[in-house]
Protein backbone atom coordinates (compact mmCIF):
# COMPACT_ATOMS: atom_id res chain seq x y z
CA UNK A 1 0.00 0.00 0.00
CA UNK A 2 1.08 3.57 -0.58
CA UNK A 3 0.01 7.14 -1.24
CA UNK A 4 -2.27 7.98 1.70
CA UNK A 5 -3.92 11.38 1.22
CA UNK A 6 -6.35 13.44 3.26
CA UNK A 7 -7.49 11.94 6.54
CA UNK A 8 -6.88 8.29 5.58
CA UNK A 9 -4.10 7.68 8.13
CA UNK A 10 -6.10 9.49 10.80
CA UNK A 11 -9.19 7.33 10.26
CA UNK A 12 -7.34 4.03 9.92
CA UNK A 13 -5.59 4.03 13.29
CA UNK A 14 -5.72 1.93 16.45
CA UNK A 15 -7.54 -1.38 15.91
CA UNK A 16 -8.15 -0.33 12.29
CA UNK A 17 -4.53 0.57 11.56
CA UNK A 18 -3.44 0.18 7.94
CA UNK A 19 0.19 0.72 6.99
CA UNK A 20 0.68 2.88 3.90
CA UNK A 21 4.46 2.74 3.93
CA UNK A 22 5.57 1.85 0.39
CA UNK A 23 7.54 -1.37 0.73
CA UNK A 24 7.57 -4.93 -0.54
CA UNK A 25 5.36 -6.32 2.23
CA UNK A 26 1.81 -7.33 1.33
CA UNK A 27 -0.73 -5.80 3.70
CA UNK A 28 -3.69 -8.15 3.21
CA UNK A 29 -4.40 -11.34 5.12
CA UNK A 30 -3.49 -13.69 2.30
CA UNK A 31 -5.48 -16.03 0.12
CA UNK A 32 -5.90 -19.66 -0.82
CA UNK A 33 -6.26 -20.89 -4.38
CA UNK A 34 -6.91 -24.43 -5.61
CA UNK A 35 -7.12 -25.13 -9.33
CA UNK A 36 -7.83 -28.35 -11.19
CA UNK A 37 -7.36 -28.44 -14.95
CA UNK A 38 -8.03 -31.33 -17.30
CA UNK A 39 -7.35 -31.16 -21.01
CA UNK A 40 -7.37 -33.73 -23.78
CA UNK A 41 -6.72 -33.37 -27.50
CA UNK A 42 -7.12 -35.92 -30.28
CA UNK A 43 -5.44 -35.20 -33.63
CA UNK A 44 -6.07 -37.23 -36.75
CA UNK A 45 -4.79 -36.78 -40.31
CA UNK A 46 -6.32 -38.32 -43.41
CA UNK A 47 -4.54 -38.18 -46.77
CA UNK A 48 -7.01 -37.41 -49.58
CA UNK A 49 -4.96 -37.60 -52.71
CA UNK A 50 -2.29 -34.95 -52.30
CA UNK A 51 -4.40 -33.03 -49.76
CA UNK A 52 -4.47 -33.53 -45.99
CA UNK A 53 -7.66 -33.49 -43.93
CA UNK A 54 -6.93 -32.80 -40.25
CA UNK A 55 -9.31 -33.28 -37.35
CA UNK A 56 -8.62 -31.74 -33.94
CA UNK A 57 -10.97 -32.66 -31.08
CA UNK A 58 -10.39 -31.01 -27.69
CA UNK A 59 -11.90 -31.11 -24.23
CA UNK A 60 -11.02 -28.62 -21.48
CA UNK A 61 -12.30 -28.65 -17.92
CA UNK A 62 -11.14 -26.47 -15.05
CA UNK A 63 -12.32 -25.82 -11.51
CA UNK A 64 -11.15 -22.92 -9.36
CA UNK A 65 -11.71 -22.56 -5.61
CA UNK A 66 -10.35 -19.42 -3.95
CA UNK A 67 -10.61 -17.83 -0.52
CA UNK A 68 -9.40 -14.24 -0.83
CA UNK A 69 -9.09 -11.00 1.09
CA UNK A 70 -10.69 -8.53 -1.31
CA UNK A 71 -10.22 -5.44 0.90
CA UNK A 72 -6.40 -5.71 0.41
CA UNK A 73 -5.70 -4.62 3.99
CA UNK A 74 -4.86 -6.26 7.30
CA UNK A 75 -8.30 -5.34 8.68
CA UNK A 76 -10.84 -8.16 8.58
CA UNK A 77 -13.40 -6.35 6.41
CA UNK A 78 -13.90 -8.68 3.44
CA UNK A 79 -11.65 -11.58 4.47
CA UNK A 80 -12.78 -15.13 3.70
CA UNK A 81 -14.52 -14.24 0.48
CA UNK A 82 -15.17 -17.43 -1.55
CA UNK A 83 -14.85 -17.44 -5.33
CA UNK A 84 -15.71 -20.58 -7.31
CA UNK A 85 -15.62 -21.19 -11.06
CA UNK A 86 -16.42 -24.31 -13.09
CA UNK A 87 -15.76 -24.24 -16.82
CA UNK A 88 -16.10 -26.94 -19.48
CA UNK A 89 -15.39 -26.58 -23.20
CA UNK A 90 -15.57 -28.95 -26.14
CA UNK A 91 -14.26 -28.00 -29.57
CA UNK A 92 -13.97 -29.68 -32.94
CA UNK A 93 -11.97 -28.40 -35.90
CA UNK A 94 -11.72 -29.78 -39.42
CA UNK A 95 -9.26 -28.29 -41.91
CA UNK A 96 -8.14 -29.20 -45.40
CA UNK A 97 -4.62 -28.26 -46.52
CA UNK A 98 -3.21 -28.22 -50.03
CA UNK A 99 -0.09 -30.29 -50.82
CA UNK A 100 2.29 -27.32 -50.35
CA UNK A 101 5.32 -26.32 -52.33
CA UNK A 102 3.15 -24.91 -55.15
CA UNK A 103 2.69 -21.41 -56.52
CA UNK A 104 -0.66 -21.34 -54.71
CA UNK A 105 -1.06 -22.98 -51.28
CA UNK A 106 -4.16 -22.86 -49.17
CA UNK A 107 -5.93 -24.10 -46.07
CA UNK A 108 -9.65 -24.03 -45.25
CA UNK A 109 -11.83 -25.40 -42.52
CA UNK A 110 -14.56 -25.13 -39.93
CA UNK A 111 -14.55 -24.88 -36.14
CA UNK A 112 -17.22 -25.57 -33.50
CA UNK A 113 -17.05 -24.80 -29.78
CA UNK A 114 -19.50 -25.36 -26.95
CA UNK A 115 -18.74 -23.94 -23.51
CA UNK A 116 -20.45 -23.74 -20.13
CA UNK A 117 -19.40 -21.53 -17.21
CA UNK A 118 -20.77 -21.52 -13.65
CA UNK A 119 -19.63 -19.01 -11.05
CA UNK A 120 -20.59 -18.97 -7.36
CA UNK A 121 -19.27 -16.17 -5.10
CA UNK A 122 -19.84 -15.36 -1.45
CA UNK A 123 -18.45 -11.92 -0.55
CA UNK A 124 -18.24 -11.70 3.24
CA UNK A 125 -18.80 -8.43 5.11
CA UNK A 126 -17.32 -9.50 8.43
CA UNK A 127 -18.49 -8.54 11.90
CA UNK A 128 -15.66 -5.94 12.02
CA UNK A 129 -18.14 -3.54 10.40
CA UNK A 130 -20.33 -3.72 13.54
CA UNK A 131 -17.67 -1.72 15.41
CA UNK A 132 -17.61 1.15 12.90
CA UNK A 133 -20.84 2.79 13.94
CA UNK A 134 -23.55 3.99 11.59
CA UNK A 135 -24.13 3.64 8.76
CA UNK A 136 -21.59 0.90 8.05
CA UNK A 137 -22.37 -1.19 11.11
CA UNK A 138 -25.59 -2.19 9.33
CA UNK A 139 -23.65 -4.42 6.90
CA UNK A 140 -21.62 -6.23 9.56
CA UNK A 141 -21.96 -10.03 9.52
CA UNK A 142 -23.60 -10.16 6.10
CA UNK A 143 -22.64 -11.59 2.77
CA UNK A 144 -23.44 -11.13 -0.90
CA UNK A 145 -24.23 -14.43 -2.60
CA UNK A 146 -23.79 -14.20 -6.36
CA UNK A 147 -24.60 -16.98 -8.82
CA UNK A 148 -23.77 -16.71 -12.53
CA UNK A 149 -24.30 -19.18 -15.34
CA UNK A 150 -23.43 -18.97 -19.04
CA UNK A 151 -23.66 -21.18 -22.12
CA UNK A 152 -22.19 -20.41 -25.53
CA UNK A 153 -21.97 -21.99 -28.97
CA UNK A 154 -19.53 -20.79 -31.63
CA UNK A 155 -19.35 -21.82 -35.28
CA UNK A 156 -16.53 -20.54 -37.51
CA UNK A 157 -15.48 -21.10 -41.10
CA UNK A 158 -12.10 -19.94 -42.36
CA UNK A 159 -9.84 -19.99 -45.39
CA UNK A 160 -6.39 -18.67 -46.21
CA UNK A 161 -4.27 -18.85 -49.34
CA UNK A 162 -0.78 -17.79 -50.39
CA UNK A 163 -0.01 -16.95 -54.01
CA UNK A 164 3.59 -16.64 -55.18
CA UNK A 165 3.53 -14.18 -58.08
CA UNK A 166 7.27 -14.71 -58.51
CA UNK A 167 10.17 -16.17 -56.58
CA UNK A 168 10.38 -12.95 -54.56
CA UNK A 169 6.78 -11.68 -54.39
CA UNK A 170 4.02 -13.33 -52.34
CA UNK A 171 0.45 -12.38 -51.39
CA UNK A 172 -1.44 -14.06 -48.57
CA UNK A 173 -5.15 -13.44 -48.05
CA UNK A 174 -7.76 -15.02 -45.86
CA UNK A 175 -10.87 -14.51 -43.78
CA UNK A 176 -12.75 -15.99 -40.86
CA UNK A 177 -16.50 -15.80 -40.25
CA UNK A 178 -17.81 -16.35 -36.71
CA UNK A 179 -21.36 -16.92 -35.54
CA UNK A 180 -21.81 -17.10 -31.76
CA UNK A 181 -24.79 -17.44 -29.45
CA UNK A 182 -24.60 -16.86 -25.70
CA UNK A 183 -27.04 -16.94 -22.84
CA UNK A 184 -26.27 -15.76 -19.33
CA UNK A 185 -27.96 -15.16 -15.99
CA UNK A 186 -26.86 -13.51 -12.77
CA UNK A 187 -28.51 -13.31 -9.36
CA UNK A 188 -27.30 -11.56 -6.20
CA UNK A 189 -28.81 -12.02 -2.75
CA UNK A 190 -27.97 -10.20 0.50
CA UNK A 191 -27.82 -12.64 3.43
CA UNK A 192 -27.74 -11.56 7.11
CA UNK A 193 -25.76 -13.55 9.65
CA UNK A 194 -26.75 -14.25 13.30
CA UNK A 195 -24.87 -11.19 14.66
CA UNK A 196 -26.68 -8.76 12.35
CA UNK A 197 -29.87 -7.58 14.08
CA UNK A 198 -30.61 -4.59 11.87
CA UNK A 199 -33.84 -4.11 10.01
CA UNK A 200 -33.48 -5.75 6.57
CA UNK A 201 -34.57 -2.49 4.94
CA UNK A 202 -31.72 -0.65 6.69
CA UNK A 203 -29.25 -3.30 5.55
CA UNK A 204 -30.52 -3.09 1.97
CA UNK A 205 -30.34 0.72 2.04
CA UNK A 206 -26.75 0.70 3.30
CA UNK A 207 -25.69 -1.68 0.56
CA UNK A 208 -27.37 0.55 -2.02
CA UNK A 209 -25.12 3.36 -0.81
CA UNK A 210 -22.25 1.08 -1.88
CA UNK A 211 -23.91 0.54 -5.29
CA UNK A 212 -24.91 -3.00 -4.31
CA UNK A 213 -28.47 -4.33 -4.47
CA UNK A 214 -30.19 -7.70 -4.58
CA UNK A 215 -31.21 -8.48 -8.14
CA UNK A 216 -31.70 -11.08 -10.83
CA UNK A 217 -31.13 -10.64 -14.56
CA UNK A 218 -30.70 -12.80 -17.64
CA UNK A 219 -30.15 -12.28 -21.33
CA UNK A 220 -29.24 -13.73 -24.71
CA UNK A 221 -27.10 -12.47 -27.55
CA UNK A 222 -26.27 -13.56 -31.08
CA UNK A 223 -23.30 -12.11 -32.94
CA UNK A 224 -21.72 -12.42 -36.37
CA UNK A 225 -18.24 -11.21 -37.23
CA UNK A 226 -16.15 -11.23 -40.41
CA UNK A 227 -12.39 -10.93 -40.03
CA UNK A 228 -10.36 -10.55 -43.23
CA UNK A 229 -6.59 -10.37 -43.55
CA UNK A 230 -4.08 -9.70 -46.31
CA UNK A 231 -0.29 -9.77 -46.26
CA UNK A 232 2.14 -8.80 -49.03
CA UNK A 233 5.81 -9.87 -48.88
CA UNK A 234 8.68 -8.98 -51.20
CA UNK A 235 12.22 -10.33 -50.98
CA UNK A 236 14.25 -7.27 -51.97
CA UNK A 237 17.47 -9.31 -51.66
CA UNK A 238 18.38 -12.74 -50.34
CA UNK A 239 18.81 -11.16 -46.90
CA UNK A 240 16.08 -8.49 -46.86
CA UNK A 241 12.30 -8.94 -46.90
CA UNK A 242 9.76 -6.10 -46.77
CA UNK A 243 6.09 -6.57 -46.01
CA UNK A 244 2.76 -4.85 -45.44
CA UNK A 245 -0.39 -6.29 -43.89
CA UNK A 246 -3.94 -5.62 -42.80
CA UNK A 247 -5.94 -7.73 -40.33
CA UNK A 248 -9.20 -7.35 -38.48
CA UNK A 249 -9.85 -9.05 -35.18
CA UNK A 250 -12.89 -9.26 -32.94
CA UNK A 251 -13.49 -10.12 -29.30
CA UNK A 252 -16.95 -11.48 -28.64
CA UNK A 253 -19.43 -9.63 -26.49
CA UNK A 254 -20.87 -11.17 -23.37
CA UNK A 255 -22.23 -10.66 -19.90
CA UNK A 256 -20.72 -9.08 -16.79
CA UNK A 257 -20.21 -11.83 -14.23
CA UNK A 258 -19.56 -9.80 -11.08
CA UNK A 259 -21.37 -6.48 -11.37
CA UNK A 260 -23.33 -5.75 -8.18
CA UNK A 261 -26.46 -4.01 -9.44
CA UNK A 262 -28.72 -3.73 -12.45
CA UNK A 263 -27.91 -1.53 -15.44
CA UNK A 264 -30.21 1.47 -15.38
CA UNK A 265 -30.99 1.04 -11.67
CA UNK A 266 -32.54 4.13 -10.06
CA UNK A 267 -31.83 3.05 -6.47
CA UNK A 268 -28.01 3.20 -6.56
CA UNK A 269 -25.79 6.17 -7.40
CA UNK A 270 -23.78 4.30 -10.06
CA UNK A 271 -25.75 1.53 -11.76
CA UNK A 272 -24.08 -1.75 -12.64
CA UNK A 273 -23.75 -3.54 -15.96
CA UNK A 274 -24.77 -6.79 -17.58
CA UNK A 275 -24.49 -7.10 -21.35
CA UNK A 276 -21.60 -5.64 -23.34
CA UNK A 277 -21.01 -5.62 -27.08
CA UNK A 278 -18.27 -7.20 -29.16
CA UNK A 279 -14.98 -5.36 -29.67
CA UNK A 280 -13.22 -5.04 -33.01
CA UNK A 281 -9.75 -3.90 -34.05
CA UNK A 282 -8.30 -3.05 -37.47
CA UNK A 283 -4.53 -3.38 -37.63
CA UNK A 284 -2.27 -1.98 -40.36
CA UNK A 285 1.41 -2.90 -40.31
CA UNK A 286 4.45 -2.47 -42.56
CA UNK A 287 8.07 -3.35 -41.98
CA UNK A 288 11.20 -5.19 -42.97
CA UNK A 289 13.22 -8.19 -41.82
CA UNK A 290 16.97 -8.45 -42.47
CA UNK A 291 19.11 -11.48 -41.70
CA UNK A 292 22.76 -11.33 -42.71
CA UNK A 293 25.72 -13.42 -41.70
CA UNK A 294 26.52 -11.51 -38.50
CA UNK A 295 23.61 -9.09 -38.14
CA UNK A 296 19.84 -9.49 -38.06
CA UNK A 297 17.23 -6.82 -37.41
CA UNK A 298 13.50 -6.24 -37.75
CA UNK A 299 11.56 -3.01 -38.05
CA UNK A 300 7.79 -2.54 -38.05
CA UNK A 301 5.36 0.37 -38.07
CA UNK A 302 1.75 -0.23 -37.04
CA UNK A 303 -1.56 1.45 -36.42
CA UNK A 304 -4.52 -0.20 -34.71
CA UNK A 305 -7.97 1.30 -34.29
CA UNK A 306 -10.39 -0.16 -31.74
CA UNK A 307 -14.14 0.06 -31.84
CA UNK A 308 -16.26 -0.63 -28.74
CA UNK A 309 -13.17 -1.42 -26.66
CA UNK A 310 -14.14 -3.58 -23.67
CA UNK A 311 -12.94 -2.16 -20.34
CA UNK A 312 -13.39 -2.98 -16.66
CA UNK A 313 -14.47 0.19 -14.83
CA UNK A 314 -14.22 0.52 -11.02
CA UNK A 315 -17.03 2.61 -9.56
CA UNK A 316 -14.97 3.93 -6.64
CA UNK A 317 -16.51 1.74 -3.90
CA UNK A 318 -16.44 -2.04 -4.36
CA UNK A 319 -17.67 -2.72 -7.86
CA UNK A 320 -16.11 -3.37 -11.26
CA UNK A 321 -18.35 -3.08 -14.30
CA UNK A 322 -17.52 -4.28 -17.82
CA UNK A 323 -18.51 -1.75 -20.46
CA UNK A 324 -17.57 -0.71 -23.99
CA UNK A 325 -15.26 2.31 -24.11
CA UNK A 326 -16.33 3.34 -27.64
CA UNK A 327 -12.99 3.93 -29.39
CA UNK A 328 -9.21 3.94 -29.10
CA UNK A 329 -6.17 4.10 -31.36
CA UNK A 330 -2.66 2.79 -30.94
CA UNK A 331 0.24 3.38 -33.30
CA UNK A 332 3.97 3.09 -33.04
CA UNK A 333 7.28 1.67 -34.14
CA UNK A 334 9.06 -1.49 -32.95
CA UNK A 335 12.60 -2.60 -33.76
CA UNK A 336 14.92 -5.36 -32.60
CA UNK A 337 18.40 -6.52 -33.59
CA UNK A 338 21.08 -9.10 -32.89
CA UNK A 339 24.74 -8.78 -33.92
CA UNK A 340 27.80 -10.99 -33.54
CA UNK A 341 30.61 -8.61 -32.56
CA UNK A 342 33.36 -11.19 -32.18
CA UNK A 343 33.79 -14.90 -31.61
CA UNK A 344 31.42 -15.77 -28.73
CA UNK A 345 30.33 -12.16 -28.20
CA UNK A 346 26.86 -10.96 -29.26
CA UNK A 347 24.79 -7.88 -28.58
CA UNK A 348 21.01 -7.73 -28.96
CA UNK A 349 18.22 -5.40 -28.10
CA UNK A 350 14.77 -4.04 -28.84
CA UNK A 351 13.04 -0.68 -28.65
CA UNK A 352 9.39 0.31 -29.00
CA UNK A 353 7.60 3.63 -29.35
CA UNK A 354 3.88 3.60 -28.49
CA UNK A 355 1.28 6.32 -29.08
CA UNK A 356 -2.04 5.40 -27.44
CA UNK A 357 -5.14 7.57 -27.34
CA UNK A 358 -8.75 7.01 -26.46
CA UNK A 359 -10.61 8.50 -29.42
CA UNK A 360 -14.04 8.40 -27.76
CA UNK A 361 -14.37 7.34 -24.13
CA UNK A 362 -16.77 9.51 -22.14
CA UNK A 363 -17.70 6.99 -19.42
CA UNK A 364 -14.38 6.58 -17.62
CA UNK A 365 -14.10 6.17 -13.87
CA UNK A 366 -13.10 9.39 -12.10
CA UNK A 367 -10.08 9.26 -9.85
CA UNK A 368 -10.10 10.60 -6.30
CA UNK A 369 -11.26 14.24 -6.12
CA UNK A 370 -11.58 14.52 -9.90
CA UNK A 371 -14.65 16.51 -10.91
CA UNK A 372 -17.10 14.17 -12.69
CA UNK A 373 -19.02 15.03 -15.82
CA UNK A 374 -22.47 13.93 -16.94
CA UNK A 375 -23.67 10.71 -15.33
CA UNK A 376 -20.90 10.82 -12.72
CA UNK A 377 -18.24 9.73 -15.25
CA UNK A 378 -15.06 11.37 -16.53
CA UNK A 379 -14.05 11.87 -20.14
CA UNK A 380 -10.88 9.96 -21.20
CA UNK A 381 -11.08 11.08 -24.83
CA UNK A 382 -7.64 12.12 -26.06
CA UNK A 383 -5.84 10.57 -23.06
CA UNK A 384 -3.25 7.78 -22.98
CA UNK A 385 -4.26 4.45 -21.46
CA UNK A 386 -2.79 3.09 -18.22
CA UNK A 387 0.36 0.94 -18.37
CA UNK A 388 1.28 2.26 -21.81
CA UNK A 389 4.72 3.91 -21.65
CA UNK A 390 5.74 5.93 -24.66
CA UNK A 391 9.17 4.24 -24.83
CA UNK A 392 10.30 0.76 -23.74
CA UNK A 393 12.97 -1.74 -24.67
CA UNK A 394 15.93 -3.84 -23.64
CA UNK A 395 19.64 -4.32 -24.33
CA UNK A 396 21.66 -7.53 -23.84
CA UNK A 397 25.35 -8.42 -24.04
CA UNK A 398 26.30 -12.12 -24.12
CA UNK A 399 29.76 -13.66 -24.05
CA UNK A 400 30.55 -17.38 -24.15
CA UNK A 401 34.03 -18.93 -24.32
CA UNK A 402 35.53 -22.37 -23.63
CA UNK A 403 37.95 -22.62 -20.71
CA UNK A 404 38.93 -26.25 -21.33
CA UNK A 405 38.22 -29.03 -23.78
CA UNK A 406 34.84 -29.84 -22.20
CA UNK A 407 33.88 -26.76 -20.14
CA UNK A 408 32.77 -23.22 -20.94
CA UNK A 409 31.90 -20.02 -19.14
CA UNK A 410 29.03 -17.71 -20.15
CA UNK A 411 28.30 -14.14 -19.08
CA UNK A 412 25.26 -11.97 -19.72
CA UNK A 413 24.41 -8.41 -18.71
CA UNK A 414 21.01 -6.99 -19.55
CA UNK A 415 19.00 -3.82 -19.10
CA UNK A 416 15.24 -3.26 -19.43
CA UNK A 417 14.00 0.30 -19.70
CA UNK A 418 10.70 2.11 -19.78
CA UNK A 419 9.52 5.70 -19.84
CA UNK A 420 6.94 6.87 -17.31
CA UNK A 421 3.31 5.72 -17.19
CA UNK A 422 0.18 5.74 -15.04
CA UNK A 423 -0.39 2.44 -13.24
CA UNK A 424 -4.12 2.66 -12.43
CA UNK A 425 -6.97 2.03 -14.87
CA UNK A 426 -8.69 5.29 -13.86
CA UNK A 427 -5.56 7.27 -14.84
CA UNK A 428 -5.03 8.62 -11.31
CA UNK A 429 -1.83 10.75 -11.40
CA UNK A 430 -1.06 9.61 -7.85
CA UNK A 431 -0.14 6.21 -9.33
CA UNK A 432 2.49 7.70 -11.64
CA UNK A 433 5.50 5.42 -12.26
CA UNK A 434 8.70 7.24 -13.23
CA UNK A 435 10.83 5.98 -16.08
CA UNK A 436 13.40 3.39 -15.06
CA UNK A 437 16.29 1.20 -16.15
CA UNK A 438 16.41 -2.26 -14.58
CA UNK A 439 19.73 -4.12 -14.68
CA UNK A 440 20.39 -7.86 -14.53
CA UNK A 441 23.33 -10.22 -14.99
CA UNK A 442 24.13 -13.93 -15.26
CA UNK A 443 27.42 -15.81 -14.84
CA UNK A 444 27.43 -19.52 -15.69
CA UNK A 445 29.88 -22.42 -15.76
CA UNK A 446 28.98 -25.61 -17.60
CA UNK A 447 29.88 -28.36 -20.00
CA UNK A 448 30.37 -27.62 -23.68
CA UNK A 449 27.54 -29.99 -24.62
CA UNK A 450 25.18 -28.32 -22.08
CA UNK A 451 24.68 -31.51 -20.03
CA UNK A 452 25.05 -29.51 -16.81
CA UNK A 453 25.41 -25.90 -15.75
CA UNK A 454 25.65 -23.86 -12.56
CA UNK A 455 24.74 -20.18 -12.80
CA UNK A 456 24.67 -17.13 -10.54
CA UNK A 457 21.77 -14.86 -11.52
CA UNK A 458 21.04 -11.31 -10.44
CA UNK A 459 17.80 -9.49 -11.26
CA UNK A 460 16.86 -5.86 -10.64
CA UNK A 461 20.37 -5.22 -9.37
CA UNK A 462 19.72 -1.50 -8.90
CA UNK A 463 16.75 -2.38 -6.64
CA UNK A 464 14.23 -0.29 -8.55
CA UNK A 465 10.73 -0.12 -7.04
CA UNK A 466 8.56 -0.52 -10.12
CA UNK A 467 4.79 -0.22 -9.86
CA UNK A 468 3.15 -2.73 -12.20
CA UNK A 469 -0.50 -1.97 -11.44
CA UNK A 470 -2.42 0.05 -8.86
CA UNK A 471 -5.90 1.06 -7.73
CA UNK A 472 -7.68 2.84 -4.90
CA UNK A 473 -8.24 0.84 -1.74
CA UNK A 474 -11.75 -0.63 -1.61
CA UNK A 475 -14.05 1.30 0.78
CA UNK A 476 -11.34 3.91 1.46
CA UNK A 477 -13.28 6.95 0.28
CA UNK A 478 -16.54 5.52 1.65
CA UNK A 479 -15.29 5.07 5.21
CA UNK A 480 -13.41 8.42 5.20
CA UNK A 481 -16.52 10.06 3.70
CA UNK A 482 -14.46 11.11 0.71
CA UNK A 483 -11.96 12.99 2.88
CA UNK A 484 -9.12 10.51 2.40
CA UNK A 485 -7.81 7.78 0.17
CA UNK A 486 -4.93 5.31 -0.25
CA UNK A 487 -3.75 2.94 -2.94
CA UNK A 488 -2.79 -0.69 -3.29
CA UNK A 489 -0.46 -1.93 -5.98
CA UNK A 490 1.66 -4.77 -7.25
CA UNK A 491 5.35 -4.01 -7.58
CA UNK A 492 8.13 -5.83 -9.39
CA UNK A 493 10.43 -7.97 -7.28
CA UNK A 494 13.27 -6.12 -5.53
CA UNK A 495 16.93 -7.03 -6.02
CA UNK A 496 17.10 -10.82 -6.31
CA UNK A 497 20.17 -13.07 -6.30
CA UNK A 498 19.74 -16.74 -7.18
CA UNK A 499 21.82 -19.84 -7.92
CA UNK A 500 20.55 -22.09 -10.71
CA UNK A 501 21.60 -25.70 -11.24
CA UNK A 502 20.70 -27.37 -14.54
CA UNK A 503 21.14 -30.99 -15.57
CA UNK A 504 20.07 -32.70 -18.78
CA UNK A 505 19.79 -36.44 -19.22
Amino acid sequence: MFGAVGNYNTVFQGPFFVSTNPDYVREDNGYQSRNKVFGATLNADLEIGEHTLTSVSSLLDYKTREIVDVDFSGISFLDGTNLQEDYRQFSQELRLASPGGEAFNYIAGAYYQHAKLDVDDQVLFNSTFLALGPPFNAIGDTRNDRVYSQKSDLISVFAQGELALSERFRITAGARFNHEKKSGSRALAIVRGPLNTFNPLVVAGTFRALNIEAHSISGKLSEDSFNPMVNVQFDATDDLMVYASFARGTKAGGFDIRSNSLPGSTTVAKPGAFQFEDESADNYEAGLKYKGRNVAFNLSLYRTTYKDLQVNIFDGTLNFNVRNAAGARTQGVEADFRAAIADGLTISGAVAYLDFKFTNFTSGQCYYLQTPGPGGFCDYTGLRNALSPKWSGNLNLDYTTPISSDMKVAFNINADFSSSYIASANLDPRTHQDGYVKLGARLALGQIDNRWEVALIGRNLTNQRILQTASSMPLATTITRNAGNAYNGIVDRPRTIAVQLTGRF
